[in-house]
């Protein structure tokens, strides 16, 4: 299983993308560490992953690509 850490902070999503390769399993860990915006949506829609990250907390899930690419996540609000 891959590891994938993506910070929110006051500038928006570190790494603003993420690399994956099909077959492969991946744990993606999503952390706020962004003062201002203590609860920020993550979502990647490529995968049907639509999250709430508070403050300090880190959310955990894992995707399991069909096919390789470059997915770019965001938040709505």
């Amino acid at each position: 299983m891959q590891e994938i850490v993506v910070l929110s902070t006051e500038k928006g999503f570190v790494p603003s993308t993420v690399r994956v390769r099909a077959g492969l399993r991946y744990s993606i860990h999503v952390v706020n560490v962004n003062e201002k915006e203590k609860n920020v949506s993550f979502v990647l829609d490529s995968f049907g992953e639509h999250h709430a990250t508070y403050y300090g907390k880190i959310k955990t899930f894992r995707i399991e690509p069909k096919k390789e690419g470059v997915f770019s996540f965001q938040c709505p609000e």
